[in-house]
């Protein structure tokens, strides 16, 4: 009776062992696949060629080793034309599969480094809820290309983490320098974050936001800077409706010793589209991704984002050029309608209301391609003014039931 009751635990645990050690290759192998599946939709997205060459399985864990081939017209250096080569190394665990990625090093950088692999790594940890952990890291380190030239790759640490319910990213690059028969550049300072939520279909609300402290770079004729460039993005939900925010800054500036000419410009800009329709935002987003999209379709998508109405603010813009400046600011709201035939659209008009004010220094407009006597008409009408203390054209306007009005003048449309 002992015998035959070990026996069965020792049959018991045997099974259960088995069915633990299936279930976790058959997790482990699931999420390579899904991995591999996002690969091939990222590259055609790209028209990048992809392809798997070659794999290794053990009983808790695999290796894949893939080559990634970019487009002829992105071949213009021996780096790039070769194929890139990476490793995907996964073990297997009853509760998660750990992926490793590694990048394989071009031919012509691999006797300047201790391995073939670059000193960069992704680990990558995915547990049986499919929820998603995972870090970047490169170290620093320094190559010799025969076209590059010296290039130094400095620190870089991203940490990522997503599943059902939303997406984090955070990535921090020092940058990297170039020196080169093509001339020198360097980056500074690349900062990326992101934060979303799943809103269905593959979009998200949330926010995204990309910082680069400085780019600099330069040849035989010229020499650029670029300082301060920020983007920050952020699409919030609320109830049907959704609201687009964008920040846009930078500054730069640009020399050509040879002529003797020098450059300087920034911008500002701080804008917003709220009151759009979720459903129809969402049926636009999907439309707009497909290769083929007749005029009748994309009216009609025109139509569903407008029917409810929405509102563009910009609340800050602003443009330096050469130490010349031009602030601006916009405010248009359009209410709820029924239009449901393209061609009542000049409809709207009617329906418009908004607010703006435009203040332009004298010495940017000289600076533009705009007729000096187009300014001049526009002043003596009344539409513009002009203060002869700051130098300064400005003008106020008001949309109202279809009627435009700038400095309290009637302009007609």
């Amino acid at each position: 009776m002992l015998k035959k009751a070990l026996f069965s635990l020792f049959a018991l645990l045997v099974t259960g062992g088995a069915l633990l050690l299936g279930a976790t290759f058959i997790h482990g192998q699931y999420y390579l696949n899904l991995q591999h599946q996002q690969l091939v939709r990222m590259t055609d997205n790209v028209n990048a060629e992809l392809r798997l060459v070659s794999k290794q399985f053990s009983l808790f864990g695999s290796e894949h080793r893939y080559h990634l081939q970019m487009p002829e017209e992105e071949q213009a250096t021996p780096v790039a034309s070769s194929p890139l080569e990476f490793v995907n190394s996964a073990v297997y665990w009853p509760h998660k599969v750990e992926i490793t990625t590694e990048l394989v090093a071009p031919a012509a950088w691999q006797s300047q480094l201790d391995n073939e692999r670059l000193p960069i790594q992704a680990i990558t940890e995915v547990n049986f809820l499919g929820e998603i952990n995972g870090e970047v890291m490169m170290d620093n380190w320094l190559i010799e290309d025969p076209m590059l030239g010296v290039v130094q790759f400095q620190p870089a640490l991203m940490s990522y983490q997503g599943g059902a319910e939303a997406l984090l990213l955070d990535l921090n690059w020092d940058g990297f320098s170039i020196n080169g028969l093509a001339g020198e550049a360097r980056l500074a300072g690349l900062r990326l974050e992101v934060d979303a939520v799943p809103l269905g279909g593959g979009f998200y609300t949330g926010s995204s936001n990309l910082f680069i402290t400085s780019l600099d770079a330069s040849d035989d004729t010229m020499q650029l800077s670029l300082k301060d460039f920020a983007v920050e993005n952020g699409l919030t939900e609320q109830a049907d409706r959704l609201e687009q925010r964008i920040n846009l800054g930078w500054q730069a500036i640009s020399i050509n010793p040879g002529m003797g000419l020098y450059h300087s410009a920034q911008s500002h800009l701080k804008m917003s589209v709220s009151g759009l329709d979720k459903g129809a935002w969402m049926n636009a987003k999907n439309a707009s991704q497909q290769a083929e999209l007749s005029a009748e379709d994309a009216q009609q998508l025109l139509l569903a984002l407008l029917q409810k109405g929405l509102a563009i603010d910009i609340n800050a813009l602003k443009l330096n050029l050469q130490d010349a400046n031009l602030t601006a600011q916009l405010h248009l709201k359009l209410p709820p309608n029924e239009l449901t035939e393209f061609s009542q659209l000049p409809l709207l008009k009617e329906e418009l209301t908004g607010d703006g004010k435009l203040v332009v220094d004298h010495r940017l407009l000289q600076l533009l391609p705009i007729p000096p006597d187009f300014i001049q008409q526009m002043v003596a009408l009344g539409y513009i003014g002009f203060d002869e203390t700051t130098e300064q054209y400005r003008t106020e306007a008001e949309l109202q039931q279809g009627q435009l009005h700038l400095n309290g003048q009637a302009l007609p449309l």
